[in-house]
């Protein structure tokens, strides 16, 4: 597992930018996946595989098997063929709430979030299997989605583990899918 985080320095106190970022002229298909990122003042993800302007783009991002912690917002812009797929992630954001202004073609499954509030977009959005807690609901249109508290297990100490316990509804709603990288 990576470990992704900007850190304060002499000159700008304030950390920086996103854990991860997907830059314009991709083509075939980008992955991220078994990241740790935490404290991104930007939050976990930034789109702009079109020029962060709206253009379209043929290019497919896969984010999975990541743990994004205080990292809570997805953002970005873009159209045409190319789609994101978001699967088997954890963003705890236990007091922050979560944002979401990505735009575009995006399928987010089996993730698990947990936020005292925020909400995803469902304007070109496939949403289905992902568990809730803390106050943040499933977008409307969802299928399969679960609220409960997940039964974290070290939460706070992710960079070594973190996993649901073998009571947690998270486990119960997520669905046998995958979407691999090319």
């Amino acid at each position: 597992m990576a470990l992704t985080g900007c850190r304060p320095n002499e000159l700008d106190p304030k950390p920086r930018a996103q854990a991860l970022f997907i830059d314009m002229k991709i083509v075939g298909t980008c992955l991220f996946q078994y990241n740790y990122s935490y404290g991104n003042a930007g939050g976990f993800y930034l789109n702009c595989v079109s020029n962060c302007g709206g253009g379209a783009t043929a290019a497919n991002m896969v984010l999975r098997y990541n743990i994004a912690q205080d990292d809570c917002r997805l953002g970005g812009s873009s159209s045409g063929t190319g789609k994101h797929y978001i699967y088997n992630n954890t963003f705890y954001c236990p007091s922050r709430v979560f944002l979401d202004d990505m735009t575009g073609p995006r399928e987010l499954r089996n993730n698990l979030f947990v936020a005292p509030g925020g909400g995803l977009k469902v304007a070109s959005a496939v949403y289905a299997n992902n568990a809730y807690f803390g106050g943040i609901l499933p977008p409307a249109g969802e299928t399969g989605s679960v609220l409960g508290d997940p039964q974290l297990v070290a939460g706070g100490e992710w960079a070594d583990y973190a996993y649901c316990s073998g009571v947690s509804p998270a486990l119960r709603v997520a669905a046998a899918w995958c979407r691999c990288a090319d």
